[in-house]
């Protein structure tokens, strides 16, 4: 959080948590800071069982930061099992920019069976950001000059593999998505 900047984890397994990565601004000294341009790559992030949580369940929650690079990673197996059921295997939001999902392997479904939950892939805008948490407090755009390649995206059987609200000029090329709903753009 904050003035951390650089960050990078590699070749790593965290499992069991709602959001084992969580990446967002901090205020210093009264001036709100951003850790950008991070690094997540050849990692495995999953769950054994549902999360019993309300709160947000998404192993990479990256928020309102530029520059970061997500690949190569396995995420798997994430579900919320209270509160809205929605869940996400990683987004970019909060009016961040320049960020590049490439080369990942997402399974909404894959030990843990279908449920209620809704389990969306992966996205850029996820479902939106509260002003205050927003870069510059502006949620105009929650992610700019997203790219989103060569990633396999299967098994979310209740909503899309891809998920774009907000995001402004967006690449998204040579993915495989199967047995989703396809792709959503708002």
């Amino acid at each position: 959080v904050g003035k951390a900047h650089s960050f990078t984890l590699k070749n790593s397994i965290l499992h069991d948590f709602n959001a084992p990565i969580k990446v967002n601004g901090a205020k210093v000294s009264g001036k709100t800071y951003f850790p950008d341009n991070g690094l997540i790559e050849k990692s495995t992030f999953y769950n054994s069982k549902a999360r019993q949580t309300a709160k947000p369940v998404t192993p990479l929650n990256i928020n309102s930061v530029n520059n970061w690079t997500v690949r190569g990673n396995l995420i798997t197996d994430f579900s919320k099992a209270k509160g809205d059921h929605i869940s996400y295997g990683t987004f970019m939001k909060g009016n961040g920019k320049n960020g590049i999902y490439e080369n990942n392997l997402i399974i909404c479904e894959m030990n843990l069976p279908p449920d209620r939950g809704i389990r969306i892939g992966l996205s850029l805008g996820g479902g939106g950001t509260g002003k205050a948490f927003c870069r510059n407090k502006n949620c105009d755009t929650e992610f700019s000059n997203g790219i989103i390649r060569n990633n396999i995206i299967l098994n979310c059987s209740h909503d899309v593999g891809i998920y774009l609200n907000k995001a402004k000029n967006s690449q998204i090329y040579n993915n495989l998505i199967f047995n989703t709903l396809g792709i959503d753009v708002r």
